[in-house]
């Protein structure tokens, strides 16, 4: 391990250098965080209602965990198959767990148990991100047989942003349901710190250098707050129609979850993906119960 760290930053295999590598990184990392907490400061400052301030900080902390989740690369090898079904699958789970118990019971509890708004809410959401799916052009892998390695890699790009839209969307939207906020915010930033790693390790795989594959997975997870600011001054402009805004974003991650993560885990190894699903499931489940 220490020998193939000193590989990646071009040292010597020795305590110096390994003992310079490590105050590099620190002081990256702490730099990293000192910038974040301007920015969450500097946020205060923006001209913006409360909830849109809040779903920008929420979903900026959702971000940060993918761009951290995706630092491990450097380091290590890209991650075995099955261990990338268990990720996803995992992370299928608790995108599913937070759109029942974030989302659709608060939208439950506002709506006063109008199941017609629920319902209504749902299939709006799952009708957009399925009409966003047919419309754009993009690949679930950065590797696309008759394409460039540059085309290629863009289609994954904008399979990423797909894939980030409604998952701010939904910080967006729990940013005005005071209650569930909390719970969806830690579930997605729980889900992100894995699906970054495997998004780094994808680009790697297709020949990306792994600096540039960092930098592209942090890139990408920016879609998270410029989602969840829309969605938090589309709820607050509609204000009584929250319920169905919690609806539309729990039909959205829920299409997400089953037509995104899923299939892919099932293509990487189908029986962890089938163990990994209902642990990720009860992890969110247990937190959204706690929070």
């Amino acid at each position: 391990m220490a020998a193939q760290i000193a590989r990646l930053h071009h040292r010597p295999p020795c305590p110096a250098s390994l003992l310079r590598i490590a105050s590099g990184w620190g002081i990256f990392l702490l730099g990293a965080f000192w910038l974040l907490a301007q920015g969450v400061a500097h946020v205060q400052t923006i001209a913006l209602p409360d909830a849109a301030r809040a779903a920008l900080q929420d979903s900026g902390l959702a971000a940060l965990a993918s761009a951290l989740g995706a630092l491990p690369i450097l380091f290590v090898r890209s991650p075995r198959a099955r261990t990338q079904a268990g990720l996803l699958g995992a992370g299928a789970g608790v995108m599913l767990a937070a759109a029942i118990f974030s989302l659709l019971l608060p939208a439950w509890q506002q709506a006063h148990g109008a199941l017609a708004v629920l319902a209504a809410g749902v299939f709006a959401g799952v009708a957009l991100m399925r009409a966003l799916d047919a419309v754009l052009p993009h690949a679930h892998h950065p590797a696309v047989r008759g394409q460039t390695p540059r085309a290629s890699v863009t289609l994954f790009v904008v399979a990423l942003a797909l894939h980030n839209l409604p998952e701010g969307a939904a910080v967006g939207v729990a940013a005005l349901a005071d209650d569930s906020a909390r719970a969806v915010t830690l579930g997605i930033a729980l889900q992100n710190i894995p699906e970054g790693l495997l998004v780094a390790s994808l680009l790697v795989a297709a020949q990306m250098r792994r600096v540039a594959a960092v930098a592209l997975a942090a890139l990408c997870a920016l879609v998270e707050p410029l989602a969840a600011v829309t969605a938090a001054l589309f709820a607050h402009t509609i204000g009584d129609a929250l319920p169905l805004a919690l609806a539309m974003a729990a039909g959205a991650m829920s299409f997400a979850a089953v037509h995104e993560l899923l299939p892919q885990a099932r293509q990487h190894d189908a029986s962890a993906a089938r163990r990994s699903l209902p642990a990720g499931f009860v992890l969110m489940a247990a937190l959204a119960a706690m929070l």
